[in-house]
C-alpha cells in the first residue's frame, strides 16, 4: 500500500478540535520540485491545505510548514479548558 493510501485511510476530519500539523517536514515545497507536487497532491488527497508561503530556510525554500483542513478557520484564543491544544 502506498504512503498517500495509508494516509489517506487514517486521516478522518475530527469534530470539535482542529487539527494542525507544524513543522520541519524536511521537503522542500518549492514548484519545480517533484517531492513538492507528490506532497501536494497528498494534503489534497486528504483535503488538507498548507498555509506557508514564503521561504522559512536561510538559504531559501520553504521547508517549515503548517497545514491543516482545508476547512479550518482560526478563531480568536480566549482562555484555554485544556481541551484542543
Amino acid at each position: 500500500m502506498s504512503a498517500s493510501l495509508r494516509l489517506e485511510a487514517g486521516v478522518s476530519k475530527p469534530t470539535g478540535c482542529p487539527v494542525v500539523v507544524g513543522g520541519d517536514l524536511n521537503v522542500h515545497v518549492d514548484p519545480l520540485e517533484a517531492s513538492a507536487a507528490r506532497l501536494s497532491d497528498l494534503f489534497h488527497t486528504v483535503d488538507m491545505k498548507q498555509h506557508v508561503m514564503q521561504p522559512t530556510h536561510q538559504a531559501g525554500g520553504t521547508l517549515d510548514l503548517i497545514v491543516t483542513f482545508s476547512d479550518f478557520r482560526q478563531r480568536p484564543q480566549r482562555g484555554s479548558t485544556g481541551h484542543c491544544v
